[in-house]
């Protein structure tokens, strides 16, 4: 049975094993076109913009 997903929400830090990056590419390469929201209190990380740079949205800061 095939299903299909419309967005799907990852966090950039997720342990132990793949974190949201790993996650999200891992997708891609199934289904290449999936929309990704890919969360962080981290936003200037280097994989928030290795996510951002394969497609995943542009994420905003909310105040602490």
């Amino acid at each position: 049975m095939k299903h299909s997903v419309d967005l799907i929400v990852l966090d950039v830090i997720m342990d132990p094993g793949m974190d949201g990056l790993d996650t999200y590419r891992s997708v891609l390469e199934i289904h290449p076109k999936q929309k990704a929201i890919i969360v962080s209190g981290f936003s200037e990380s280097d994989r928030v913009h290795a996510a951002r740079a394969l497609g995943a949205g542009a994420m905003s800061e909310s105040p602490m």
